[in-house]
């Protein structure tokens, strides 16, 4: 670990990371330069992975002024099958659990690169249609019932901050 990193760390910085693997390798590293510095008790590193930062980041903008429930995995992955399930594709498939997997990764992909399905609606097949529609539907229930799934969290912090909410 560079000294300048350790120093941050001590200084009570908040080191964010790619991975949760990277993130427990840095804290283990600090707690070994600390031990071998001959240091019985100290602070533990705050090493976080890129998402539990924003879920840490949200939790702490929304204690004091409430937003939308922020879903789980489990949560969005059972919202995204009741999706899938009710839809009119829904009953044609084989193994619909599976086809909701999907789109839940494509909407994180979706997200993440910025990427404008609708603008392409009529160049895409039947599947893209379908998913389409689906992801229509979880704007729907999300807007109604207040919730908000980790594909969307990254806007959702920028506009609070943008707001004026501090972290």
């Amino acid at each position: 670990m560079p000294p300048d990193l350790a120093q941050l760390i001590a200084g009570g910085a908040v080191v964010v990371t790619p991975n949760r693997r990277l993130a427990a390798w840095l804290a283990c590293e600090y707690d070994r330069l600390q031990a071998g510095a001959g240091r019985c008790v100290w602070p533990s590193a705050d090493c976080l992975p890129l998402g539990a930062f924003y879920e840490r980041t949200y939790a702490e903008l929304t204690r004091c002024a409430p937003g939308a429930l922020l879903l789980g995995p489990q949560q969005e992955q059972a919202l995204w099958e009741s999706i899938v399930a009710e839809s009119p594709q829904g009953s044609a498939l084989l193994q619909p659990e599976a086809a909701a997997r999907g789109a839940r990764a494509a909407w994180q992909i979706q997200h993440a690169y910025r990427i404008d399905l609708e603008r392409h609606r009529c160049a895409l097949d039947e599947d893209g249609r379908a998913y389409l529609g689906w992801t229509e539907r979880l704007r729907e229930i999300a807007r109604a019932r207040g919730w908000l799934d980790a594909a969307r969290l990254p806007d959702a912090l920028a506009l609070a901050l943008e707001a004026g909410a501090a972290a």
